[in-house]
């Protein structure tokens, strides 16, 4: 079993689709000069017009790649921001991977500094495009969720949202709030909604202890200085496979940034392709937020 690896679906294409899904995805305005330099973004779009448009970093899952995230997600559906889509770095096994935090997913001790080198590619963007630098965010799935949180331990985003993502008590303290919305299925097998030791089965130097998604959402509350409890607001359907509203969304009052906790009940690790609404009400929760 492996996080967001054999189970992601796409929304045009199957997740092992990689140079013919990326020709449908990628085009980017200067093929001579890819973003990223040696380790080039194969899914990339750029905002058409001269405004300074933001950018949207989408993370995908262990052993997936942007491409496939990129489909999955819907996000293509925003209008008028720079989205990029990167890979990760490959393990032995031929599994994509961020180096988001000590328990997930460098789990072969490789070193690579993933935060330089996807803050590389915002300045690789703003080098081509013009890009408003306060309207930044990152949308990551389960390693790729870990990664956009760790970016906003960075201070290098104004908004994250997160999915089904394996995160512990990692040090994070970002000096200007963030907001954060984390969204997780109580079904989940793979990173568990109520948290525990990282499985074996997702690789064999796995290991650590993986915070609970009311633990992880409790942390961002208290760095973005929220006094005020978190209440159930609202239902939404996001999953295709489940009936009804299954998603509850929760939002903590009084708080410096917005924080939210999106519970799909009854949802997998990586359900099929969301609703349109997924991909509609992260536009508007990032477009939001500037820094």
């Amino acid at each position: 079993m492996t996080l967001a690896v054999a189970t992601l679906a796409c929304r045009n294409a199957s997740p092992g689709a990689s140079s013919d899904t990326a020709d449908r995805v990628v085009e980017p305005r200067r093929v001579d000069l890819p973003i990223g330099g040696a380790r080039p973004v194969r899914a990339f779009r750029a905002a058409n017009g001269t405004k300074p448009a933001p950018v949207v970093l989408v993370l995908h899952g262990y052993g997936a790649d942007g491409s496939s995230f990129l489909e999955w997600s819907g996000l293509e559906r925003i209008p008028e921001v720079h989205l990029v889509a990167p890979d990760g770095t490959l393990d032995s096994r031929g599994h994509r991977f961020w180096n988001a935090t000590a328990t997930c997913c460098d789990f072969e001790g490789t070193g690579v500094d993933d935060v330089k080198y996807l803050s590389s590619l915002i300045d690789d963007v703003a080098a081509r495009h013009p890009v408003d630098r306060t309207r930044v965010y990152a949308v990551g799935l389960s390693n790729g969720g870990a990664m956009a949180l760790r970016l906003a331990c960075e201070d290098r985003v104004a908004a994250v949202v997160s999915f089904a993502a394996p995160w512990n008590e990692h040090a994070c303290a970002p000096k200007s709030p963030v907001a954060v919305r984390h969204l997780h299925g109580t079904a989940d097998t793979v990173v568990p909604y109520g948290g525990g030791p990282v499985s074996k089965g997702i690789h064999p130097n796995a290991h650590g202890t993986l915070l609970s998604a009311t633990a992880l959402i409790d942390g961002f509350a208290r760095r973005a200085s929220c006094t005020g409890p978190l209440v159930e607001q609202a239902t939404i359907d996001l999953d295709r496979a489940v009936a009804g509203e299954e998603t509850t969304i929760a939002r903590y009052s009084d708080c410096s940034a917005p924080v939210e906790l999106w519970t799909l009940r009854g949802s997998s690790h990586v359900p099929p392709p969301l609703r349109d609404a997924f991909a509609d009400e992260t536009w508007k929760f990032l477009a939001a937020r500037h820094r």
